[in-house]
Order: structure tokens, then C-alpha cells, then sequence
């Protein structure tokens, strides 16, 4: 079951409406805190309370995705060679990166693709229109952030999750 709390007559502010969801989750929401994304910026909050995510999406067009981490994600090593495997598979779409002490895959806004298009027994991938990405594992926790905005912008904006 999908809820969207966004509804002003359920629960009046964004943070109320994020608590609301901790409260049906049963677990703390991991969430940013700068001027791009903070409590006070959160524009609808979405939980799927059967396979325990949050989204929550801010004004400034960044969306949140909170959920439970992979079985395989309570091991670190294979949690990085899990992410590196991401990014040999990306053609150079995906890095990884450090946030917070954390590694996590990111890849940049509207990737340019790999010029192997049109080459005969090549792996075509074209120029895309997507945004950038952040993903890592906290915890227990699997967070991904998403906005059409610069990778250094998202990194300041994971930077901060708490």
C-alpha cells in the first residue's frame, strides 16, 4: 500500500507529514539538511509502507528514496564490490565517490553516452536525459538521491544526511 501524505488535511507541515511517515515505518527517515533539500523544503512525502520506502521529494526538484538495504548490503566488502560492479557496468556513466565517509556510486546528469553507437559488436549506449544520482548504503538503510542539478550539488546535498 502506497500513502502520500501530501494531503493538508491529514498533516499540515513537511515535517509533520515526515514524522507521520517515520511513525508508520517504524524507523528513523534519513533526510538532508541543506538549502536545496531540508524539512522545511520537503513538497510531498510518499510512503510504501509493504516494502518500507520513503520518497520525499523537495521544492528544489530533489527526490529522496529511503529503504531497507539488501540481505547482501550488511557485509561491507560486498557492499563495495557490489558498487564497483555498478560502475564497470556504467561505461563510464558512474564513479565512485566518498560521502561522508561512505562509498557510494554516483553518475552525472545527462550522460553523454559511450560513442559506441553504430560500431558493429559494440555495447550501444546512447546520450541520455537523466538526472544525477547518488546511491549508497547507511546502515541498514539504502538511500538514493535524484535531481536534474551538477553531481557536486547532489554530493553537498548527501554530504548532509543525518
Amino acid at each position: 500500500m502506497v500513502v502520500s501524505f501530501k494531503d493538508p488535511q491529514v498533516v499540515r507541515t513537511p515535517r509533520a507529514r515526515t514524522l507521520s511517515a517515520e511513525a508508520a515505518l517504524g524507523a528513523h527517515i534519513v533526510r538532508p539538511d541543506t538549502d536545496l533539500a531540508s524539512d522545511t523544503t520537503i513538497e510531498h512525502v510518499w510512503l510504501d509502507s509493504l516494502n518500507d520506502r520513503v520518497a520525499l521529494y523537495y521544492q528544489s526538484g530533489v527526490l529522496l528514496i529511503v529503504g531497507p538495504a539488501a540481505d547482501s548490503d550488511s557485509d561491507p566488502s560486498q557492499v563495495l564490490a557490489n558498487e564497483k560492479d555498478v560502475v564497470a557496468a556504467g561505461y563510464g556513466a558512474a564513479v565512485l565517490i566518498q560521502v561522508d565517509g561512505v562509498t557510494a556510486v554516483a553518475t552525472e546528469q545527462n550522460f553523454a553516452g559511450n560513442d559506441q553507437c553504430g560500431t558493429p559488436g559494440a555495447d550501444c549506449i546512447p546520450a541520455q536525459n537523466n538526472p544525477s544520482a547518488i546511491s549508497m548504503v547507511l546502515g541498514d538503510r539504502s538511500v538514493e538521491l535524484l535531481a536534474h542539478i551538477p553531481l557536486g550539488d547532489l554530493t553537498k546535498i548527501a554530504d548532509s544526511i543525518a
